[in-house]
């Protein structure tokens, strides 16, 4: 199935504070342009919406969020719920254009680390893919395996410590 720029009809004329444009880029890209905010009213819609490009026969999956002005945690939920399923099918997701407030939004969930960021579209090309987590590490004080998920701080289940995960999935002591 090619891209059929009716799917985003549906979202884009209810009442909500989101709008979806996509155009194709090449043979295997599609850019989704997100204008206005992926919140807790519309973040089912925007993810209902994205999971029918499953089947747009496409590899990249680009959002151009330039336009994007908020993010909220839920919808930051959507985006890593759409990083996982999309892995699942091959389909590499990029995060293009990223304003200031919502890539801090991502930074602060401990989120940031897990998604390929570009400038240009042609970044793409010659973007490594590649996700430091899920990864097997060890405690930093206990020196039992852990499973680290994302970057963020954690206390260790076996010494009740608490330890640090660097977004390059480094782990050290809380100093």
């Amino acid at each position: 199935m090619d891209f059929d720029k009716s799917l985003f009809d549906e979202i884009n004329n209810k009442e909500n504070d989101i709008m979806l444009l996509g155009k194709k880029v090449g043979e295997d890209s599609l850019v989704v342009i997100i204008e206005g905010s992926v919140d807790t009213y519309n973040s089912q819609d925007f993810n209902n919406t994205i999971i029918k490009l499953y089947d747009a026969n496409i590899k990249n999956l680009i959002f151009d969020m330039s336009d994007l002005m908020y993010i909220s945690s839920t919808g930051v939920g959507v985006f890593v719920s759409l990083l996982i399923e999309l892995k699942k099918k091959n389909i590499n997701l990029f995060l293009y254009k990223v304003r200031d407030k919502v890539y801090e939004i991502f930074k602060l969930l401990g989120f940031i680390s897990q998604f390929n960021i570009i400038d240009n579209i042609s970044d793409i090309e010659n973007k490594e893919i590649k996700s430091v987590f899920p990864k097997i590490s060890r405690c930093p004080h206990c020196d039992v395996k852990i499973k680290l998920t994302k970057s963020g701080k954690f206390k260790c289940k076996n010494c009740k410590k608490i330890f640090i995960v660097t977004d390059k999935g480094e782990v050290r002591e809380n100093i």
